[in-house]
């Protein structure tokens, strides 16, 4: 079987590790696995970029003070902690390297393929048999924002490309490249408001770097998210005046209020002169909109209609099928559709957000990990993977598409019949009363039912309890940590004195509540 991978992130790690050490091969089954990044690093969104700048879409949305927003325990792959006196909450690069040692621990470099960039992928064939066709570029990529530019203006020439096949294509490239633009940000009362003021620009959060670069600026940040609260509590020292725009539900402030800062509701637009807000009320001083309104889920080398795809070679002699298109509009299935579609929200039909449920190829020729968000990354990325590899091993295992299908409607009922619409929210977790932990373990527990995966002794799915618990308390445990930085580093050490095995690692953060 030969096996393409497509990222080395959180997401590509957990699927070739697992792909390689974890997943039994029926006897004369040999893998041949391949490990594609464009990059020339690891790690994903946690690998350093600070050479891109605008209109170039820089490689990821890290800044240099970025730290982690949950405990770390509650983020690694099962059975491998971090290093020991990690800081319960530390700086990207201590995420990163945590990856690469991954990556050497378990000897994953042979597999990986850096500096190679998927530019298309092909069906080659039917529902039952084929191959994928990838084209792929081998020294990188630039490519400039959409749709501030409209077009993508991605520069094919000298840039050397290899053709090669594989039976199963494993799309793991992460979330967190395409910026999401809201419609007022590119429409014609943001171009006159830009015009009529000296010095005013829009940009997205996926530019922030340093806050200093907005000194004396009157900044706009828009959205609530990890990064829009960041760029507001780290721009607040700098800026001389910070309003920050968010989803209020009846609040003036959220609870992260930072002191200095001016809460605006939700933005509604532009005027040539001023910001509007869905309140009614304005601002007229704004000289910088920063747009931290999150990601579109895309797939160019999926989809040719996709602007971010980059046209590559035919096959003149084969019938090629191109697997998703792209539908900004799109919020139920259509029948009778053999592709998948993307409404930049939710990619469907899929199952449990894995398997893709399109009809031109074989159940287990297409699968995507690292879809959901607002999951702990690593450990659901290794459930995802546990789950992919055994339908690779044993596709006769899994079930009809049609009853598939039938079970993805009644999943999207049951969240629809308590309020929530998938083909908006998309693959967020923990909505109504779908958790990460009921995925996750729904994962596993289908693999237990057929004897492929052995039941754990502790009385558990997939999921420690330790995960769970610390996973309710995140605030609590980021507001005594906090406490214990503030009493300098010998207090830091002192508690993470001897704390390396994730038992270890549980009983600190249980004895930190407790504190």
């Amino acid at each position: 079987k030969r096996v393409a991978i497509i990222g080395a992130g959180s997401a590509g790690f957990a699927a070739l590790k697992t792909f390689v050490h974890d997943i039994p091969k029926p006897d004369g089954q040999r893998w041949e696995i391949d490990l594609f990044e464009q990059r020339n690093g690891l790690g994903g969104v946690w690998s350093d970029d600070s050479s891109a700048r605008y209109p170039y879409l820089p490689e990821t949305p890290l800044y240099p003070q970025l730290y982690t927003n949950t405990p770390v325990p509650t983020m690694t792959y099962p059975n491998f902690p971090f290093p020991p006196y990690t800081p319960l909450y530390p700086a990207y690069d201590r995420i990163q390297a945590y990856h690469q040692n991954f990556a050497t621990h378990f000897n994953l470099y042979p597999y990986i393929h850096l500096n190679h960039s998927l530019e298309s992928a092909y069906w080659v064939g039917n529902a039952s048999m084929g191959f994928w066709e990838l084209s792929i570029s081998t020294n990188g990529r630039q490519e400039e924002i959409i749709p501030f530019n409209k077009t993508s203006t991605y520069n094919s020439r000298h840039r050397p490309r290899i053709t090669r096949r594989f039976d199963h294509l494993v799309v793991a490239n992460g979330h967190n490249h395409y910026p999401r633009i809201p419609s007022w940000a590119t429409d014609h009362a943001a171009n006159e408001w830009l015009r009529n003021g000296k010095g005013r620009n829009i940009v997205h959060s996926i530019y922030f770097r340093e806050p200093e670069e907005y000194a004396g600026k009157i900044i706009l940040v828009v959205g609530a998210g990890g990064s829009g609260v960041d760029i507001v509590t780290q721009s607040s020292a700098h800026a001389k005046k910070v309003y920050h725009s968010f989803s209020s539900h009846g609040r003036h402030a959220p609870p992260w209020e930072v002191p200095g800062t001016i809460y605006k509701p939700r933005t509604k637009g532009f005027t040539s002169s001023c910001v509007q807000f869905e309140d009614g009320t304005e601002v007229f001083d704004v000289e910088l909109v920063i747009l931290a309104t999150g990601y579109d889920y895309r797939f160019p080398f999926l989809d040719p209609s996709d602007p971010y795809n980059r046209p590559t070679r035919g096959i003149p002699t084969r019938e090629r099928y191109a697997i998703v298109t792209t539908n900004a509009s799109a919020l139920s299935r259509t029948e009778g559709e053999r592709r998948l579609t993307e409404n930049l929200n939710y990619l469907f039909p899929l199952d449990r957000q894995i398997v893709s449920l399109s009809s031109l190829h074989p159940l287990n020729a297409l699968l995507f990990i690292g879809l959901p968000f607002a999951i702990p990354n690593a450990p659901s990325d290794i459930a995802q993977s546990i789950f992919a590899g055994h339908l690779i091993a044993q596709p006769d295992r899994t079930l009809a598409r049609e009853l598939l299908l039938r079970n993805l409607t009644a999943f999207e009922n049951r969240l629809a019949d308590e309020g929530f619409d998938v083909y908006v929210l998309g693959h967020k977790m923990n909505i109504g009363s779908y958790t990460d932990v009921e995925y996750q373990d729904s994962l596993i527990a289908h693999l237990q039912s057929q004897g492929l995966v052995p039941s754990h002794d502790g009385g558990y799915v997939f999921v420690e309890p330790w995960r769970i618990r610390a996973r309710e308390k995140v605030l609590e445990l980021r507001m005594v940590w906090k406490e214990i930085e503030n009493r300098g580093e010998e207090e830091v050490k002192r508690w993470l004195d001897g704390v390396e095995s994730e038992e270890e690692w549980a009983d600190l953060m249980d004895r930190l509540l407790k504190w």
